[in-house]
């Protein structure tokens, strides 16, 4: 017979064989759950920061309009600008909210106004009673029109009518995604044919058109020029050469860099897709190849936004013969044309008049507009 201690003892390790039997299925449950979820959480959670993270560069923020805004538009005519509201309405449906700004032939205190046309003059540019010609302003992402306003005081001293609108998914525009150049050079051709509307209704003509764009608006002006033969000669301030280059540096700026290139690039292509667009179409260095008319380059030389390598590729993509190049030293994105001043604005209009010299202006234009389309 076994003794009663031994078989004592033989039970106990029976039931903690049996205990460890147990918890041994408990763990290995546990893992092969652990497993199957985690797996599971990380894919959800990359899905949403690549969502959210797309709706960044999907969906710029609508600014508010600012002090300085509000002055101008309440008096125009102290800024030597007389501002008529237009809308256009894109292919898909949106409208695209503008001013037509035209020269004030009574400005009131006007500062920058003023102090161009002292210089144009000095230039041997005499004032003249007719419109030389329309300039097309595009601001860049997250601006607005507004902005362009004080861009368009200089351009009017030189007796240039301008054209200023809110981009899709901007300012008072329609629209909730921004597609860096795919729609948006389609709605260019629109603003231009709709202003060539409102300027025959009363009697007067659009005459030569050029371009100016800053930042996205001057990559969408430089996709616009291959496809639209009115613009005769365009300005590219701080332009990008590279869309998927330009938003993945973005997005490492935002992050400091901690975030790797790689993964970047994957929330852009993740943008894209919802955008119903390509990165790969996107490339104004390439447009810059198609390109036959005279084009000004400007970038700031401190620019951490869009380096100044984006430029100098566009740059030299341009025709020889009729590109022209500045940088602004010291100037980085944000300042870069009021650090170029009064000087690279005088630049600018004397890089139109050589380039509209033979146009045909339009007849003088002296009445005050007070039309609205809204």
């Amino acid at each position: 017979m076994v003794d009663l201690p031994l078989r004592r003892c033989f039970l106990k390790e029976s039931l903690l064989s049996l205990r460890i039997g147990q918890m041994n299925f408990a763990f290995r449950k546990k893992l092969v759950t652990g497993l199957i979820i985690f797996p599971i959480v990380l894919l959800i959670g990359i899905a949403a920061i690549l969502w959210f993270g797309s709706d960044i560069v999907l969906h710029p923020k609508r600014r508010p309009l600012e002090e300085r805004h509000l002055l101008v538009n309440a008096n125009p005519a102290d800024f030597g600008m007389v501002l008529e509201k237009f809308s256009a309405l894109t292919h898909d449906q949106y409208d695209l909210r503008g001013f037509l700004v035209h020269p004030e032939p009574l400005p009131g205190e006007a500062t920058r106004t003023r102090r161009m046309r002292q210089r144009m003059e000095k230039a041997g540019v005499t004032k003249s009673d007719q419109i030389r010609g329309t300039v097309l302003l595009m601001h860049g992402r997250g601006g607005k029109k507004e902005d362009m306003l004080t861009v368009a005081q200089h351009f009017v001293a030189a007796d240039f009518r301008c054209v200023v609108y809110d981009a899709r998914a901007h300012g008072e525009s329609g629209g909730t995604i921004c597609t860096f150049g795919k729609l948006e050079r389609q709605d260019v051709r629109t603003v231009l044919d709709q202003v060539e509307v409102l300027l025959t209704e009363k009697g007067e003509k659009i005459g030569p058109v050029v371009a100016f764009g800053n930042s996205l608006g001057a990559a969408v002006m430089l996709q616009s020029i291959p496809e639209e033969p009115r613009i005769l000669a365009g300005v590219a301030s701080a332009p990008f050469a590279d869309m998927m280059e330009v938003v993945t540096h973005a997005i490492g700026n935002l992050s400091s860099h901690r975030v790797p290139k790689s993964w970047r690039a994957v929330l852009v292509q993740t943008a894209s897709v919802r955008g119903g667009f390509s990165p790969q179409e996107i490339v104004p260095e390439r447009s810059a190849s198609a390109i036959q008319i005279p084009v000004f380059v400007v970038h700031g030389e401190r620019d951490r936004v869009i380096p100044i390598q984006h430029a100098e590729r566009i740059f030299q993509n341009l025709p020889e013969d009729s590109r022209k190049w500045q940088e602004i030293p010291g100037a980085y994105h944000h300042n870069l044309l009021a650090e170029g001043g009064d000087d690279l604005y005088e630049a600018m209009i004397h890089f139109y008049l050589d380039a509209i010299q033979g146009a045909v202006p339009d007849p003088p234009n002296h009445h005050h507009l007070e039309s609205s389309l809204f």
